[in-house]
């Protein structure tokens, strides 16, 4: 991390993008508890005094994941050696043989994969009855079964025999509203995810 280049023609230059996203990776290290509030604050304070560093994520042979601090020296023009602070501890620390350096992009997509993976929950309903599917899926689809017409979404939507419908809420946090059906006369095979 540098100091903030302002050239801007085009945004070409601009570094502010690249500082952002290791802001964040270290506030995510920091609500992990893998890193302390004065390292914080001393990276901060380098910065406000226009001091440079970098900071990258690395995983040594014994597969731990530390952050590695690297302070440049205004006299000797060069940076210092590596400072290492493994997860949860605010104190400086030795990584175990070889490392391997981290794409801190790549790191904060598996952060966010694991945060929101969520667990799905497929059923299928054979009905020839009238009923309504809550509201809360993720994804649903009718398939008339039957010979003769069966409807859904209020009753004046006909699926005809042999017709599939598929409803999907589209993003992750996304659902569906509540789904009325209706295969009297008919078999209507409903699949839903919740």
């Amino acid at each position: 991390m540098s100091i903030g280049n302002l050239r801007d023609q085009g945004n070409k230059g601009n570094n502010f993008p690249y500082q952002l996203k290791n802001l964040q990776v270290l506030a995510q290290i920091l609500t992990a508890g893998g890193v302390s509030n004065a390292l914080l604050t001393q990276i901060l304070s380098a910065l406000q005094a226009g001091q440079e560093y970098e900071a990258a994520l690395v995983v040594d042979s014994a597969n731990v994941t530390w952050l590695e601090v690297r302070v440049w020296n205004t006299v000797t023009h060069a940076f210092d050696p590596p400072v290492y602070y493994a997860p949860g501890s605010n104190t400086t620390g030795t990584p175990t043989g070889a490392i391997t350096y981290i794409n801190p992009n790549t790191y904060l997509a598996t952060i966010v994969s694991s945060l929101t993976a969520v667990t799905r929950t497929p059923s299928v309903l054979r009905t020839s009855a009238a009923g309504t599917i809550a509201a809360g899926a993720r994804s649903i689809s009718v398939y008339n079964a039957g010979s003769a017409a069966g409807s859904i979404l209020g009753g004046s939507n006909n699926i005809l025999a042999g017709e599939v419908f598929n409803f999907d809420a589209g993003a992750q946090g996304d659902t569906l509203s509540a789904f009325a059906y209706d295969g009297t006369g008919t078999t209507l095979v409903i699949t839903k995810i919740v």
